[in-house]
């Protein structure tokens, strides 16, 4: 092994973990402070489509960093005054939040992936098929909207770092 393969092994780690490390850090000063916030995964996932629809968009990327951070703004926002103008507790609020910043993300998935649009469109038409049998069983719907969601994610990834699509997403459908 030549440095260069040491130096990467030893870098790339940290540099793709350093967003979830910031955000530990986050949730440890918040936890200290007595609130409990299951929201923040949920924060950094808008905020990183945000950020890659603005950017990819408007080609400045100090741009998508300010859209990232309102996006992650609003969530928060939204889930505290879900929590504040109900009974309810923060762990339902925040589940509210998440299913609803998940429908927010599939239809932002639908309109960035306009190359697969007779696979989304099919997809679309198998949920609103299905309505009446998922109605009972919300679980499905929030099973199937990770799904998109993680496909989002690594197409997301994959345009920012410049890596090839079809091999990280295992051809993208």
């Amino acid at each position: 092994m030549n440095i260069q393969a040491i130096s990467l092994i030893i870098s790339e780690p940290l540099r793709v973990a350093t967003p979830l490390i910031l955000a530990a850090l986050d949730e440890l000063v918040t936890e200290k402070s007595g609130v409990l916030n299951l929201g923040i995964e949920g924060m950094m996932l808008v905020g990183a489509v945000a950020s890659f629809v603005a950017a990819s968009i408007t080609g400045n990327i100090y741009l998508g960093l300010f859209i990232a951070l309102i996006s992650g703004i609003a969530i928060a926002l939204m889930s505290q005054s879900t929590a504040n103008a109900s009974t309810y507790n923060a762990i339902v609020s925040t589940n509210n939040a998440i299913v609803s910043t998940n429908n927010a993300i599939v239809s932002t998935d639908n309109a960035i992936v306009s190359t697969d649009n007779a696979i989304v469109s099919t997809d679309n038409a198998i949920v609103s098929t299905n309505n009446a049998i998922v109605s009972t069983n919300n679980a499905n719907v929030v099973i199937y909207n990770s799904i998109r969601f993680s496909q989002v994610l690594t197409l997301c990834q994959s345009k920012f770092f410049n890596l090839d699509a079809e091999r990280l997403a295992g051809g993208y459908r």
